[in-house]
């Protein structure tokens, strides 16, 4: 039996401290395990997932196992799809709403021509400020590198950034500010993965949510923006 064994299938009358002191040694080649219970989850999945079957993982649902991971990396993606597909049509209702709809309305034939280019500095700044006070009255959204950061610290982003950044994020697309949705996206669908994990299926390994959080959102993100690229494909070379 392996050393990792060993501590893991350790007597309960071990002296705590020598329990301890040999764990912590071991702490190092356990990546985010920082307490003597997460190394003691960690060893125990590894363990788990090196020494059973693939049809006793399926049979037992074991936390980290393939099975288990294989069904809450779906039903997570299935929602992060459905918020990204959400955030993506809303943006585009309000799109056309100040870039078309509008215009037509109050601008076209309604301004003197030369002016109508004015539409655009006026939206620009209105929108910006909005952008400024969203920001100041429902907190920092955080951007990318601070996404990345809390997901490599805490294997999640809190739920309390998720509205901040759909407003900040909105009104700085319809600015003009933004080149699209991509890293917004990223931000919400790893905030809304890691509550799904820890909340709904009861996730306690950081290593676990920090999986689910990464993988399910970038890939429900890139099958969304897939298929709208290619619906705007079918658009523009159907007949």
């Amino acid at each position: 039996m392996s050393v990792d064994e060993e501590a893991v299938f350790m007597d309960e009358d071990t002296n705590n401290g020598d329990e301890f002191l040999l764990l912590e040694t071991m702490s190092s080649n356990i990546d985010g395990a920082h307490t003597l219970k997460d190394i003691k989850r960690e060893l125990l999945m590894k363990s788990a997932k090196t020494q059973k079957s693939f049809y006793q993982d399926t049979v037992e649902f074991a936390e980290g196992s393939i099975p288990q991971s294989i069904i809450i990396a779906t039903c997570i993606g299935c929602v992060c799809g459905v918020v990204a597909y959400l955030y993506y049509s809303v943006l585009d209702f309000l799109l056309d709403v100040i870039w078309k709809d509008l215009p037509e309305k109050y601008v076209i034939n309604k301004w003197p021509e030369h002016l109508y280019v004015l539409w655009i500095p006026l939206m620009s700044v209105s929108l910006s400020i909005c952008c400024g006070l969203s920001i100041y009255y429902l907190g920092e959204p955080g951007d990318l590198a601070y996404t990345i950061q809390c997901v490599h610290e805490k294997g999640y982003k809190g739920t309390h950034h998720i509205i901040p950044m759909v407003c900040a994020s909105l009104f700085t697309i319809l600015a003009g500010g933004s080149l699209g949705p991509e890293a917004p996206l990223v931000a919400i669908c790893a905030a809304t993965a890691g509550f799904l994990s820890r909340k709904v299926f009861k996730q306690k390994s950081k290593n676990i949510v920090r999986k689910h959080t990464f993988m399910v959102s970038h890939i429900s993100i890139k099958y969304i923006l897939d298929t709208h690229y290619l619906f705007i494909l079918t658009v523009v070379i159907s007949p």
